[in-house]
């Protein structure tokens, strides 16, 4: 829990889908207003089908923010079965004697889940000039 729940407040995300709902005009929620649609009506059929792209960019900076973390981590988590990558890989090098090949495989598997995750979710970054829908 205590490498979880930090994350998810994230300052910087928190700041990425206010200003991306700001720019959103307010004559959509004007429109489903006056249709008779509720708050949460409005944002479950106005605010976040529009917010997809703003809400997979604040997962992808919470995600690359976890993935990397060292610090928090290490004075976090006691147990070394528990460790998070970065971790157990600055763990691999010793004092005196150090194998490159495991380091560099280390790296190598820590470089790719994002890689990985950028590709899956590039499609969703597409829209995001478009996704206001105003003229």
């Amino acid at each position: 829990m205590g490498l979880v729940l930090p994350g998810i407040g994230n300052g910087l995300a928190i700041f990425n889908l206010r200003q991306y709902f700001l720019s959103i005009p307010l004559s959509y929620r004007e429109a489903a207003t006056i249709d008779g649609a509720s708050e949460p009506r409005v944002l479950a059929s106005v605010y976040v089908p529009l917010g997809g792209t703003a809400l997979a960019n604040s997962a992808l900076l919470i995600f690359l923010g976890q993935w990397t973390a060292y610090l928090w981590p290490l004075l976090v988590v006691s147990e070394a079965r528990l460790q998070v990558a970065p971790v157990a890989l600055a763990r691999t090098f010793g004092e005196h004697e150090f194998n490159f090949g495991q380091n560099f495989a280390g790296a190598v598997v820590l470089s790719l889940v994002p890689a990985l995750t950028m590709l899956i979710l590039q499609r969703s970054f597409g829209g995001l000039a478009l996704a206001t829908g105003e003229k």
